[in-house]
């Protein structure tokens, strides 16, 4: 897995640049990207320098990392977020908006937080997830995905940069990482057992809360279906960490698990 550290950094303010962002630029100016502001580091060494100077200088730093996973390595992987092209409305109350569901074996209804498949997705599934059940939604071959085991434990946001309430479901947040959502170990080996599970909860340093439910894959789940070449599922996929590896990476000592 290849981490790079995205940094965020103010430059300007009212239009002015901000004292020392001159410098700072000079200084890390061969990773800025084409976005101002952002710098993007593979070397963790040279990430912490920036971090550093930009906080010393008060230009008022945010950190995220960005992982990504080879296509050779995604079954060796811990898991994945089950991330698909199609997130709309699908399960509409006037009826299946069909239209959605072309070229596509797989996506997601927002309306009831469900994954939708069809035949050929749900016959791997019924092989290779446990738990799994499937409802037909229509006469075209397609189904609700049911039936998937809750993750035993939340989901750890090691540092949250942003939440706020939804308005539905009501009584969930959405939390945003920096990039590290993180597996405890006993999740980690149920999704193993399972292949697929969902996760109603994460846990911050500061409390736990529910959010919208998010449907875990197993690194050798995804694996397999990509080997199927089902169509409809996110190129690049969002994979979870385990605890170690989220220590590994970390830059800020605050954060550090």
């Amino acid at each position: 897995m290849n981490v790079s550290y995205e940094l965020f950094v103010v430059l300007f303010k009212e239009g002015k640049p901000v004292a020392a962002a001159d410098d700072f630029v000079k200084r890390f100016g061969p990773s800025q990207t084409a976005q101002a502001g952002i710098f993007s580091f593979r070397d963790k060494e040279t990430a912490r320098q920036a971090l550093d100077a930009a906080a010393k200088d008060h230009l008022e730093p945010q950190l995220f990392y960005a992982f990504h996973v080879d296509a050779e390595a995604i079954a060796t992987a811990p898991a994945f977020y089950l991330s698909v092209d199609v997130e709309e409305d699908i399960l509409a109350p006037d009826g299946v908006q069909s239209h959605f569901l072309t070229n596509v074996e797989v996506a997601l209804d927002l309306y009831f937080d469900v994954i939708l498949v069809n035949q050929r997705v749900k016959d791997l599934l019924e092989k290779h997830a446990v738990g799994v059940q499937f409802n037909a939604i229509d006469e075209n071959g397609w189904f609700r995905l049911d039936g998937i085991t809750n993750l035993p434990e939340p989901i750890v946001v090691p540092k949250p940069m942003y939440r706020s309430p939804n308005e539905t479901p009501p009584g969930t947040w959405a939390v945003q990482s920096d990039g590290r959502d993180v597996l405890t170990e006993a999740n980690l080996a149920w999704v193993r057992e399972h292949g697929l599970a969902v996760s109603h909860e994460v846990k911050t340093p500061a409390d736990r809360v529910a959010w919208r439910p998010r449907v875990v894959v197993s690194g050798n789940l995804l694996a397999l279906l990509r080997q199927e070449k089902i169509n409809g599922l996110t190129v690049q996929p969002a994979p979870l960490l385990t605890e170690q590896e989220a220590a590994d990476v970390a830059l800020d000592k605050e954060t550090r698990l």
